[in-house]
């Protein structure tokens, strides 16, 4: 779905990194930020509360965090990654943004840990940056 979202309003475009330097320095930093960092602080949270909340709680929570997870993005650029601002205010992004958080926080809650999300976070930001003209803020 991101993938088709993406290419069809231009927030994609294939281009394919070629500085393999690059793309090990990205791959390391981004297994910590964002992925790790943001599914710690976004995904965490649901995964301890999950067997200690009602589903319907839990639902509550959980679209809470996906929020969170979303605003995050313009926050962090206004604040700290002010480079960025140009991207993560940006709506599209915003959409990517949301589709990620809802599959992070599916496999989350369906795995009862952060790891799998972890997982499809790094996969993805690795993706933008190696396939998509994802911009490197490192």
């Amino acid at each position: 779905m991101s993938l088709t979202f993406g290419f069809a309003t231009g927030i994609f475009e294939y281009r394919l990194a070629n500085d393999p330097h690059t793309l090990l320095r990205a791959g390391a930093i981004t297994l910590i930020i964002p992925s790790l960092f943001e599914e710690l602080l976004f995904r965490g949270p649901l995964v301890a509360l999950q067997t200690r909340l009602h589903a319907s709680a839990m639902t509550v929570v959980a679209l809470g965090s996906l929020a969170l997870f979303v605003l995050w993005h313009p926050f962090n650029a206004a604040f700290m990654v002010t480079e960025a601002q140009s991207l993560f205010f940006n709506w599209r992004f915003l959409a990517v943004a949301l589709f990620l958080g809802t599959a992070t926080t599916i496999a989350a809650l369906r795995a009862g840990s952060i790891w799998p999300a972890v997982a499809i976070h790094w996969a993805a930001v690795m993706s933008w940056k190696t396939f998509f003209s994802g911009p490197d803020f490192f």
